[in-house]
């Protein structure tokens, strides 16, 4: 599209990044995600969700944490889907936090 000269809309730019974000590619999630911003579209509650989910599945809570408060700087309200996929990806963190300690004791 970008070949052609043709903006895509943000559904297009959603759909990508949900789909490397599905896929654990979140190096290309981030890259089309920035784009968006950088011509000018404004990500949606969604776009914001989805890079968090991303992030959270492949354990970055720390880039999750900051896409959240990136939302919230720029004035998107998050909903009840992005606070349940953040305190998710949170919650499983300290789940193999704690199990890494008791593992480590075992032994």
């Amino acid at each position: 599209m970008l070949t052609f000269d043709v903006e895509p809309i943000q559904i297009v730019y959603a759909k990508l990044i949900n789909a490397f974000c599905r896929d654990g590619d979140m190096k290309k999630a981030r890259w089309v995600f920035d784009l968006l911003v950088e011509r000018g579209i404004n990500p949606d509650v969604f776009s914001y969700t989805m890079m968090i989910n991303g992030y959270c599945k492949v354990n970055c809570l720390w880039q999750a944490c900051g896409i959240f408060n990136d939302m919230k700087e720029r004035g998107i309200k998050p909903d009840v889907v992005t606070y349940t996929v953040l305190l998710d990806g949170r919650l499983k963190e300290s789940l193999r936090r704690a199990r890494s300690l008791h593992h480590g004791k075992e032994r």
